[in-house]
This record gives C-alpha cells, structure tokens and sequence, in this order.
C-alpha cells in the first residue's frame, strides 16, 4: 500500500471519516471480518447486481475512488482477473484491511492507496475506468464536485467512464430535507453525509466537456429499513416519481475521444513536492 495524502487538502468532514476508520465502530481496523461482512451484506448484493454496469473488459486499467475495504474491486477483479485494479481511500486504516477481503473472496488488487479524490497521484489519461459504489456523495460534501471531476476528468483516457453506482440524489427543492435524512441514517458514525444534486453534477461535467447519463435505480429488496423498502417499492412502481423525489441513482460520465472547445480539463503533472509526500506501507 502507498500513502499519498496532502494534509493541507483535509477538510473537516475528511478528517472526520479518518477518525472514524480508526476506530473500531464495526468498520475499524480491528474489527471482525464476519461482522463486517454481515454489516455490508446487503450492499454487496446491491454492488453484485450492479457489477454490469461497470463493462469491465480484459486488459482494462480500473480505479476504484473511495474503496474503503477494497472489496468491490476485489469481486469485480474476481469476475474479470485480467483486468488491472486500483483501489483508493483516504484512509490508509481501512485500504490496509483489504486484505481480508482479499483473502475471503480470492482475489488480489493489483494496487492499492490512501489518497485523496481530489489530488489523485495518477499520470494523465491512465484509467480505462474510474468508479465509485456509495461513495461520490462524500467526495462532494462542501461543494467540491468541480475539484473531484477534474482530477477524474484528468486521469481518464479519452473515451474512458466516471461510472457512480448506487447514490442517492435529490430535485434541489427538497435537498435539505433530503440530507438531513441522509445524515440521520449515519448518526452513529459521526461523519458528514452529503446528497447528489443532478443538476450541479450535470453542470461542473458539462464544464469539462463530459456526457452524462442519469439511470434512477429504484431498488427496494436491499434496504435497510421498512420504512425504506415501502418507499422504494413504490418509486419503482410509479418512474415519474423518481425525478420528483430523492431517489438512488447510477450515473455514467464519458470523457469524449476528442478534445472540445469547452473541456477544460488541466494536464497536471505531479510535482516533487507530491512526490516526496508517497510513502510505502
């Protein structure tokens, strides 16, 4: 594992989530596989199901943003292993534990990193694929979309996909109450939860000379709650609601073949300081 994390660029929210993988809360460093395991069954049956959204093909270079434990990257790499994988997270606490995942499912990451989404210690145009399961909603807390796509935008090859799975999204009329409910699910973990504006999303990759394309995922089987599964439930049986309401998504941004007048998109080497700033562990 290589660690490559600028303290100046932590926001409080970031340094919350460090704080939180450091302890053991049931996602911890020490916590137990089974318990872990049992805790995130339900969206690793969400992530199986989804898996073909990512059209992941052999020979492919793959980065995983917010991985966590790895181990979505680590089932996807099981089902295409010729595929290379990089996963990230800010914390080195919960990448280091990837190897238990690794272990349980059979599948190695080919590499992996604590770093930050928005100064990511890639090359340009490197990944055939960037994705995220649940995870991009964090990255953006603090109004940081712009700064999370370019860098993505930046290590992409032309032609290559952002692909979000999994993220809740709301109309801007009802965001507030929106994340107030978001938050709520997660007050036990004492860190900051954000939802996707569509709109803003749509903006900032539109900036960059990205396609976007919303699918609104009303699935109702894996949720946490009754009161969760009924409200879902109805949203898929009812498809105008689920632009009206806050609803879960999967969003896929395209970076085109050929350079446009509006991607603006920075070519940023990675300077010495940064370099210096890599460590093994």
């Amino acid at each position: 594992m290589r660690v490559a994390v600028d303290g100046s660029l932590l926001s409080s929210s970031d340094r919350k989530e460090l704080e939180f993988w450091s302890n053991d809360r049931g996602e911890g460093p020490d916590a137990d596989l089974f318990e872990n395991v049992i805790y995130k069954s339900r969206v690793m049956i969400a992530f199986r199901s989804l898996l073909d959204r990512l059209r992941i093909r052999p020979g492919e270079r793959i980065l995983e943003l917010g991985a966590g434990h790895g181990w979505a990257s680590i089932i996807a790499k099981s089902q295409v292993p010729d595929a290379y994988f990089v996963t990230t997270d800010l914390s080195h606490d919960a990448v280091r534990n990837s190897a238990k995942y690794e272990t349980l499912i059979g599948a190695k990451i080919d590499e992996k990193w604590a770093c930050s989404a928005v100064s990511l210690p890639f090359e340009d145009a490197r990944f055939d694929l960037v994705f995220c399961f649940a995870a991009f909603h964090h990255f953006i807390i603090g109004s940081r979309y712009d700064a999370v796509l370019s860098e993505v935008h930046r290590v992409l090859k032309p032609g290559g996909r952002l692909v979000m799975l999994y993220e809740p999204s709301s109309p801007r009329f009802i965001y507030d109450r929106a994340k107030r409910r978001t938050e709520r699910k997660r007050h036990f973990a004492s860190v900051d939860e954000d939802v996707i504006l569509l709109d803003r999303l749509e903006s900032d990759a539109k900036g960059l000379g990205l396609d976007m394309k919303v699918e609104h995922h009303p699935e109702y089987q894996q949720r946490s709650s009754i009161a969760a599964t009924v409200y879902y439930f109805v949203l898929s049986k009812i498809p105008r609601l689920q632009t009206m309401l806050p609803c879960t998504v999967n969003v896929t941004l395209t970076k085109p073949r050929c350079v446009r007048r509006n991607d603006r998109g920075p070519s940023r080497p990675r300077d010495d300081a940064a370099a210096d700033r890599v460590t093994t562990r």
